[in-house]
């Protein structure tokens, strides 16, 4: 494999993988630590077959053996893992005003982080601080593999930003300018996509095959994993709900002619607006739920409607998609975390009847866990040989 800028880099060296034994490594990365025999049984291998397949990963350092289990008759269990030293990755996700920013190993554990205010967010300043950092990580750690960069909007090809709204973006060819800039292959995503691929990769996904994502703050979004593989759409919209509309819904969506979306209802500013409503005065999204928790009606009342309303959210895309778990997140999340019940309540309002999906609410929103996201993508990407060149 060529990094972008051509000729010899960190991911050279690495077999091309046949889907089969893909899917094997990201199994064990997804584990951290697994058995021959767990791996035979969750994929419907053979032993036989299975030794056969993880021979390339072994000879490639990309999975290693760990230290032998105890077990009955016979020679003990070696479980595989990811070598975690093999490579290293950057994860960054893009605000309208700052760049969060992990560097990882191969097995997705965080080495460092980082914070760059982006005074100016224009695409080349932008890229010029990006590549700063990137460098800074290439003098003073591991070789780096690949770059990961979520952010909100859509994305074509994991690298051209068609639409980023916060950013003011149209059609930006982020991946190859930090390509050009770095030497290093850049993947590009949507936000929300990344941090599903988190949940998925490191979080309270890690153990399904289905989950979907809703997340509340300057925008509201979802995502989703089926059958272990991230759903990304046509063209690369899915989970695009902003403006879904909801049950009960009435306030007015600025830039649009309706009324009642998730975005209108459901949104930092949205909530904040229906506060100083309701009081008279400016309410910030945290001094709301302080007061509400406090006690004040009038706050409990916008703070109880906006979580009910986020559970029905939650609860339609989940009927669509029937994953074995919710996550729900952002950093407008402490409205849910105010009011659990009301959002179980609006996902029971949905789905009334038979099994409902575990639903976890992320009690410590962070956005370097969604460019932690970021650098799982381009840690999936790099296991399944779909680096760009």
């Amino acid at each position: 494999m060529s990094t972008a800028g051509g000729g010899t880099g960190p991911t050279d060296g690495w077999p091309e993988l046949d889907a089969t034994v893909q899917r094997i490594a990201v199994r064990v990365l997804r584990r951290g630590e697994v058995s021959r025999a767990e791996l035979a049984r969750e994929t419907g291998l053979s032993t036989g077959s299975l030794t056969r397949v993880t021979k390339p990963l072994l000879a490639a350092g990309i999975v290693t053996e760990g230290s032998a289990r105890p077990g009955g008759s016979g020679r003990p269990s070696l479980p595989l893992r990811v070598n975690a030293a093999r490579a290293s990755f950057v994860g960054v996700n893009l605000t309208a005003d700052t760049a969060y920013a992990v560097r990882t190993d191969l097995q997705g554990t965080v080495l460092d982080t980082a914070e760059l205010a982006l005074p100016d967010r224009s695409p080349v300043p932008v890229v010029d601080q990006l590549a700063g950092l990137v460098r800074r990580w290439q003098r003073d750690g591991p070789p780096l593999t690949a770059v990961g960069v979520a952010l909100g909007g859509h994305v074509r090809d994991w690298r051209t930003v068609t639409s980023a709204t916060y950013l003011g973006w149209q059609e930006v060819d982020l991946g190859g300018g930090l390509g050009a800039r770095t030497g290093l292959p850049v993947v590009v995503g949507n936000d929300v996509h990344a941090l599903t691929q988190a949940a998925h990769l490191f979080g309270p996904g890690r153990g399904v095959s289905s989950l979907a994502v809703v997340t509340v703050g300057v925008g509201v979004g979802a995502g989703a994993i089926s059958h272990d593989q991230l759903l990304v759409g046509h063209p690369g919209q899915a989970g695009d709900v902003g403006h879904l509309p909801l049950e009960g819904g009435t306030s007015p969506c600025l830039g649009a002619d309706h009324v009642g979306c998730a975005v209108a209802e459901l949104s930092t500013s949205a909530l904040e607006q229906e506060a100083g409503r309701r009081l008279g005065r400016p309410v910030a999204l945290a001094e709301l739920v302080g007061l509400a928790g406090a006690g004040d009606p009038r706050a409990r009342v916008v703070v109880d409607r906006a979580a009910r309303m986020l559970g029905t959210l939650a609860g339609t895309v989940a009927a669509v998609l029937g994953p074995e778990l919710v996550l729900l997140s952002g950093d407008g999340i402490a409205v849910a975390l105010a009011a659990p019940e009301e959002v179980r309540a609006g996902l029971a309002r949905v789905l009334p009847a038979g099994p409902r999906p575990e639903l976890v609410i992320d009690p410590v929103f962070s956005f370097h866990t969604w460019a932690h996201g970021a650098a799982g993508t381009a840690i999936l990407h790099a296991l399944t040989g779909r680096l760009p060149r």
